[in-house]
């Protein structure tokens, strides 16, 4: 190959970074492209390694003709040498440095690799023991860390909360608030006494984009997020955002999205869910078991949320 170089887009990197971005490279090299992607990386003067780069996506293109979908998925995470998640700063760090910064929320790239996952995984199949299976659960987790570390590089200003950020990021995009946020308000009750994670009051509130995108916001206006690179909070852990796989909430949403969660979720956040439990639809709707003062039902206060948020937005 001819005087092939990296993306030279991020300065000021340390020793270590470069090193990491070196194997990274190298290790971009070693995956099982085609021929006709080998041809085509033959002729690239500069070379992003990162997932969703614009290198990346161009032989996504290629491979999509001659690879099924489980070898696509394989490819993300021989990319991402995906290990078992464990909530570590670092790791979770590490792996967003794999994945270009670049790559949007509602961007394309996304909602393609859902399909893979729809298509490799038919019925219940992503519920099963397996490798991949586990890969593929627990990418979600980090493709919504990622989305929400883009809203707040890219639109949360200096001494802003994310959820001004992420209003300012969908000022002019497409969204929706309507989705239930029941399982995201998951607490803990001891003899009738709610108990929430962090021992902070909070109504978290979803927003999603396309089905697929899926930020959960608390009340004080804080990404809820399994895995985050800036503060692990339990809160986070227990009521955190997670992509969807699936297009709608259907069938598949239950085969893709909520089945895998017993057999694949990482092991530190089923020590730190124990015994936090989401209302029945009953508590959450129509009665209060929060002991709120008047007595109102958690749906009633997590709406006056979402409210507060749509003006959020409009103010922008």
């Amino acid at each position: 190959m001819r005087g092939i170089t990296w993306d030279n887009s991020r300065k000021g990197e340390t020793m270590q970074e470069i090193w990491q971005r070196y194997l990274q490279l190298k290790r971009f090299f070693k995956l099982p492209w085609s021929q006709q992607s080998i041809e085509e990386l033959k002729n690239m003067t500069t070379i992003d390694p990162r997932l969703g780069s614009s290198t990346f996506k161009k032989l996504w293109t290629i491979e999509k003709k001659h690879s099924s979908p489980k070898q696509l998925l394989k490819l993300i995470m021989s990319l991402l040498d995906f290990p078992e998640l464990t909530g570590d700063m670092a790791q979770t760090r590490y792996l967003l440095s794999l994945i270009s910064p670049s790559l949007a929320p509602d961007d394309t790239f996304w909602w393609d690799i859902a399909e893979q996952v729809d298509k490799a995984f038919p019925g219940e199949s992503l519920a099963q023991e397996g490798k991949l299976a586990r890969q593929v659960h627990q990418l979600r987790y980090l493709i919504s860390c990622h989305q929400a570390e883009y809203v707040r590089q890219h639109f949360r200003h200096k001494n802003q909360t994310d959820a001004e950020g992420l209003a300012r990021y969908l000022k002019h995009r497409s969204y929706t608030l309507l989705e239930s946020a029941r399982l995201h308000n998951k607490v803990m009750v001891k003899d009738g006494v709610p108990y929430y994670p962090d021992g902070k009051v909070s109504y978290n509130i979803k927003i999603l984009q396309r089905f697929h995108t899926e930020f959960i916001l608390s009340s004080s206006g804080c990404f809820l997020n399994e895995i985050d690179p800036e503060k692990m909070t339990v809160a986070g852990v227990v009521n955190g955002a997670s992509f969807n796989y699936a297009t709608r909430n259907n069938q598949r949403h239950w085969e893709l999205d909520v089945m895998p969660v017993s057999p694949h979720d990482p092991d530190f956040r089923w020590k730190v869910r124990r015994g936090f439990v989401a209302p029945t639809w009953s508590d959450y709707s129509k009665r209060s078991f929060l002991r709120t003062k008047p007595a109102y039902p958690c749906l009633r206060l997590v709406n006056k949320e979402v409210r507060r948020f749509s003006q959020m937005i409009r103010k922008a």
